[in-house]
């Protein structure tokens, strides 16, 4: 019990200082565009996946549908913001990351607080390639199906994603 009284209270601690990077952290150069991006990647919160990015100026709102195995949904909802607005831009998030599982033992759903951090490089006018490392704690597990294989074997785990993302507007 008091083992996982600490893990949420890390989980906690964690949460805040992202929260504290994103809200504090100084904007230089804020865009006043909006804009919307869609994108494939590989690695993250699924091995494959689209991605759907809503811009407001220097902050975002994605949307991340992909799987694992191509026997799991896995979805992603998280918010960046983008520490400037030149070419090679870093960012800091968080959003919540949830991966539904089929099996013949049955169904499984994990959930997870995700926080990526990465780099955005915009290669041409509206296209742009990432790295990102979405470092991740799974507080909720169940199911009948093993949800864990990959990407959660433990409660912290750190997944390097690659994207390529084109702006629609």
């Amino acid at each position: 019990m008091c083992a996982r009284l600490r893990r949420k209270a890390i989980a906690g601690k964690t949460a805040v200082v992202f929260i504290a990077l994103i809200c504090v952290v100084p904007l230089v150069g804020a865009e006043d565009k909006n804009s919307t991006r869609l994108g494939i990647s590989l690695g993250g919160t699924h091995a494959v996946g689209l991605d759907f990015e809503y811009h407001s100026g220097n902050n975002s709102i994605g949307l991340s549908i992909g799987t694992w195995l191509f026997h799991d949904i896995c979805l992603s909802l998280s918010a960046k913001r983008y520490l400037r607005s030149s070419g090679t831009t870093p960012y800091v998030g968080m959003g919540l990351w949830s991966a539904l599982s089929f099996s013949d033992k049955g169904t499984g759903n994990l959930m997870a607080l995700c926080f990526p951090v990465g780099i955005d490089w915009r290669m041409v006018e509206k296209h742009s390639l990432g790295l990102e490392i979405d470092s991740s704690y799974l507080f909720a597990q169940w199911g009948a199906a093993e949800v864990d294989e990959p990407p959660l074997r433990r409660r912290f785990v750190f997944i390097p994603n690659l994207y390529y993302k084109g702006r629609l507007q």
